[in-house]
């Protein structure tokens, strides 16, 4: 809560400031003045929840001050000191809605008591206006998008006590992408400024967090001049703002406005970048959108089997970023990164990193996201590589050591607690053939040193180096080597006895 201390004895007002802890009781003093004069010149202008001031001063009294300072901050509140107890001042000070008057010398407990009574009223009051807000604009938007008619739409603007026209005649659209960001009091602050610039009109808030500024008349340059400085003011962050089109003679012309600045904002609020057009602009813009092009994943996912992550991420960007117009196809594709990388073999789901890239307001956090994802699934696969050679290593040991036995991709996966299928891919990248292709070679490598070292039957060989079938044999073997096993056998001893 921000607080203001006015007193034109200045030992009074360092002795305010030291006495109380204000930041243990959750309050800001944004500063001091000598009278009332001072402070309306300093610190009218600036938001201010608590004035705390002396009621008898020379220049513009406690109680001139708070006339005068209602006309520009009506919601302040307002604490008086004195240091005599005047009735007449009291009752007056009670006219003018103070929270409390209390003697000087001032009792520490009893102002610190004061200023939490006064924080809780504040807190129960703004959550009292936020909901009262929230009931207007959901009854204001299901009246334009025809989920509620206008006798009932008119019925609830009285339970509500507004006084707000069904009769609209202008719509623009503002949608500022960092909204989410912000908390609903800082919101309703823009409401509240926005409605006194466009006023009588409304300050519509929609359910996806964008401002309706809804008139009956026509808004002026000025005005909308007035609307962009205040955006720049409160929020400082880039905004998209569609002037609807004068005059608007039905409700469906209302909704034809706003159905145009929603798709306006679906192809270009991910960018972010202020931009502020007529209702004509933006119908032409989405009329001139280019065609999608296709974007094909093989170098992503080559990139990130390779663990060029750097790379990865540069592709990731110009395939999302595009054109730089379409913020829908930049959305889709990025879900389609999402995507692909689940494919390669995540260890984690892609439900949750799809679920922050569609609520992602601005493209920075889109690639934030997407990035993120990128690091994790290189870092993910190396990993695994890592794991991978030590498994091969050791599924290659058990191969050359049992070569002769019954093998399969399935047994070793068992025994190595590897996925079969990926068992089989490892051996296919790694070792530059498939599994039962790495088998029948070290098979016939070992019948080749039989026939050599030994006079044992070719048949009994191929059962030995694990061919139940020699008939299968004799032909893997001429396929590998080029001639049958006995006229290799033979071709090895003429070669040893020339």
């Amino acid at each position: 809560m921000r607080v203001l201390l006015v007193d034109d004895e200045p030992l009074i007002v360092e002795g305010l400031q030291r006495l109380i802890k204000w930041e243990e009781i959750g309050c800001e003093v944004i500063g001091t003045a000598l009278d009332g004069n001072e402070a309306l010149a300093r610190y009218s202008e600036l938001p201010c929840d608590l004035v705390i001031t002396d009621i008898c001063m020379h220049q513009c009294d406690g109680l001139e001050l708070i006339r005068q300072w209602k006309n520009i901050q009506p919601s302040t509140r307002w604490v008086v000191l004195s240091g005599f107890q005047d009735f007449e001042y009291v009752q007056s000070g009670l006219k003018l809605g103070i929270e409390n008057y209390l003697l000087k010398p001032v009792d520490d407990r009893e102002l610190v008591a004061t200023i939490a009574q006064v924080k809780r009223k504040r807190e129960h009051e703004q959550k009292e206006q936020v909901a009262a807000l929230i009931l207007r604009d959901n009854a204001i938007w299901r009246y334009l998008t025809g989920e509620m008619g206008r006798q009932q739409y008119e019925e609830r603007m009285q339970l509500y006590r507004q006084r707000q026209s069904s009769f609209f005649r202008q719509l623009h659209v503002l949608a500022v992408p960092a909204i989410p960001h912000l908390d609903d009091q800082a919101i309703q602050r823009f409401q509240q400024q926005a409605e006194a610039v466009i006023a009588p009109g409304v300050c519509c808030r929609t359910p996806e967090n964008d401002f309706l500024l809804l008139t009956n008349t026509a808004v002026t340059e000025k005005t909308i001049a007035s609307i962009i400085a205040l955006v720049d003011d409160l929020f400082a962050v880039p905004f998209l703002l569609v002037k609807g089109e004068w005059e608007h003679k039905s409700l469906s012309q209302l909704t034809r406005t706003l159905d145009v600045a929603s798709a306006f904002k679906t192809k270009r609020a991910l960018f972010n970048q202020t931009e502020i057009v007529t209702q004509k602009e933006a119908v032409r813009f989405l009329q001139q959108v280019p065609a999608e092009s296709r974007v094909h994943y093989s170098r992503l996912q080559k990139h990130l089997t390779d663990g060029e992550v750097q790379e990865a991420k540069a592709w990731a960007q110009a395939a999302i970023v595009g054109n730089g117009i379409d913020g829908e196809a930049a959305r889709r594709i990025a879900a389609e990164v999402i995507l692909v990388t689940e494919q390669m073999g995540s260890e984690r789901s892609g439900i949750a990193d799809m679920q922050q890239l569609f609520q992602a307001p601005i493209l920075s956090e889109l690639l934030d996201i997407v990035n993120g994802l990128i690091e994790h699934k290189a870092a993910e696969l190396q990993k695994k590589q890592e794991v991978s050679h030590v498994v091969l290593q050791e599924a290659l040991a058990y191969v050359d050591e049992h070569v002769a036995s019954d093998l399969s991709l399935k047994q070793l996966g068992q025994r190595f607690f590897i996925n079969p299928i990926y068992l089989g891919q490892l051996f296919q990248r790694e070792m530059g053939v498939s599994f039962s292709e790495y088998i029948n070679q070290k098979r016939i490598a070992l019948a080749k040193q039989l026939l050599t070292e030994t006079r044992r039957k070719a048949g009994e060989i191929a059962k030995d180096v694990g061919y139940g079938d020699a008939t299968y044999f004799y032909k893997q073997f001429k396929k590998k080597v080029g001639v049958t096993p006995n006229e290799f056998r033979h071709v090895v001893r003429l070669s040893e006895n020339p």
